[in-house]
């Protein structure tokens, strides 16, 4: 009895439009056709955010983002670690997984945080440009809170369902580029 049981639990469903080949091929095809969209998108808003930035913020302010900007860069080059790939790939679904999952990316997160403050002070020596500290440590929350969307996101992903991924991270960064422009006119510099 039990081994009907896990014999029947095993057996491969017969193939439907979702699970069958000409699916499979659909479902990648469609997904494909998302990340494009997405990835247009994204380079194009960030052409044009970049554009108006530059006319609203000083010229001192916008090359004060630059240097913070390289910083951030360099460091957050080791922001993902595999996490989101492990989830893509995994069959692994049980809480214990996800979870672990997101506990290691949120460590992460937190040390790559320390690691920027840590090299904050002296980048600001370096450039004599006290602003850099701040300014570096309020990019760097970034790192953890980019935590929590990363399991979702690669969930997602995993089920080929680019188009939610897509929507979600436009609609993230036209509030962010909506934020930064009235920041910015509101005077706020290199803040924005």
């Amino acid at each position: 009895m039990i081994l009907s049981t896990i014999s029947s639990t095993t057996e491969t469903p017969p193939p439907n439009e979702e699970t069958g080949p000409t699916g499979g091929l659909r479902r990648a095809g469609s997904g494909v056709k998302w990340k494009l969209v997405g990835s247009v998108a994204e380079r194009v808003l960030n052409i044009v955010s970049l554009a108006i930035m530059a006319r609203l913020v000083a010229k001192s302010d916008f090359g004060l983002v630059s240097l913070a900007g390289v910083a951030y860069g360099l460091v957050g080059m080791l922001r993902d670690l595999g996490v989101s790939e492990a989830i893509i790939r995994s069959r692994d679904d049980t809480v214990g997984f996800v979870n672990t999952c997101f506990w290691v990316r949120f460590g992460v997160g937190v040390f790559l945080y320390a690691v920027l403050g840590m090299i904050a002070i002296p980048f600001s020596w370096f450039y004599d440009r006290d602003i850099l500290v701040p300014m570096l440590m309020t990019m760097g929350s970034a790192y953890i809170l980019d935590a929590l969307p990363t399991i979702q996101e690669a969930i997602l992903v995993r089920e080929f369902r680019m188009r939610e991924v897509v929507f979600t991270k436009l609609a993230s960064l036209v509030f962010g580029v909506v934020v930064g422009w009235i920041a910015a006119l509101w005077g706020l510099g290199a803040w924005a």
